[in-house]
């Protein structure tokens, strides 16, 4: 269930209700709101561990995507020891450090 909760009209102890049905009721989530305006999403430790699990996948996702095209555009000729020389000189000139 879907619920919209206005904070201004509810009291402390019904909010430790809400949270206490989200031990019964997983698949609940309220939305908290104050003067119209979204504060906050209510939802329990169980979702909350699915989403970050499904963030964590995501971002994996895209760093191995990311890391083919990488390889991709790294000519066969260079030697692994040149690739590593030339990551170490770009830090290093991020740093402002010189070789």
């Amino acid at each position: 269930m879907v619920k919209t909760i206005n904070l201004k009209k509810t009291s402390k102890s019904e909010l430790i209700e809400l949270i206490r049905k989200l031990k019964r009721r997983k698949d609940d989530q309220y939305f908290l709101q104050e003067n119209g305006k979204p504060m906050a999403v209510l939802i329990s430790q169980t979702e909350y561990e699915k989403y970050r699990e499904e963030q964590r996948l995501k971002a994996v996702e895209r760093l191995q995507k990311l890391r083919s095209e990488v390889h991709a555009q790294i000519p066969q000729d260079i030697s692994e020891d040149e690739v590593e020389k030339d990551i170490i000189e770009a830090i290093h000139e991020m740093r402002g450090v010189k070789c």
